[in-house]
């Protein structure tokens, strides 16, 4: 199931090596959709597959 969504970031800055958090953020904001199968989160925009999470509990 497909779902098409639009939000605001509010973070609270802490320190992370290099730019991991402002890399992290900038995929977020450019996230047009996303995708739920099993454990899995998908992150898109358009077509493209940003990012990919699985949930900590699923076993």
């Amino acid at each position: 199931m497909k779902k098409s969504y639009s939000l605001i970031f509010i973070s609270t800055r802490m320190f992370c090596p290099g730019n991991l958090e402002n890399d992290f953020l900038a995929t977020l904001r450019k996230t047009t959709h996303y995708k739920i199968e099993g454990h899995f989160l998908y992150l898109y925009h358009e077509k493209e597959l940003q990012m990919k999470f699985i949930a900590a509990d699923w076993d």
